[in-house]
């Protein structure tokens, strides 16, 4: 996938919804570890690394792929497009391959977190359909 390809799906506006909805679903807490600027990219990283998979095409990807999309995501909403210090620095440390791999335990531990993270579900938690 190409930068191009991925910025395309935040072009529609149901997308940024269905990952707000999805947040509430998996108890997602956005940017872990950081402030909660672009927060909802930090919801579709989450999603990623619980999944090992693409939120908005449903197809597997690597832990590599999922940090990019995450700085490709800052630097489309940021002011400073691709030359946003934030995206840079959160690729740089969360990236295994091209940085300092602070994400690489996240990623293999993700499934097993979102399973444990729903099982601890209080009903309260679980949205209304009103």
């Amino acid at each position: 996938m190409t930068r191009r390809e991925y910025c395309e799906r935040w072009c529609d506006p149901k997308y940024g919804q269905r990952l707000r909805q999805e947040a509430k679903d998996i108890l997602s807490d956005g940017c872990s570890g950081v402030p909660d600027f672009y927060w909802l990219v930090c919801v579709e990283h989450d999603w990623a690394y619980a999944h090992h998979l693409d939120f908005y095409t449903k197809n597997p990807i690597t832990e590599e792929e999922a940090d990019l999309m995450l700085k490709w995501g800052i630097q489309w909403h940021s002011w400073f497009g691709r030359w946003s210090p934030m995206a840079w620095w959160r690729y740089t440390g969360l990236s295994k391959e091209k940085g300092l791999g602070f994400g690489s335990t996240a990623w293999k531990t993700g499934p097993q977190r979102l399973i444990e993270r729903l099982a601890k579900k209080k009903p309260s938690d679980i949205p209304s359909d009103e």
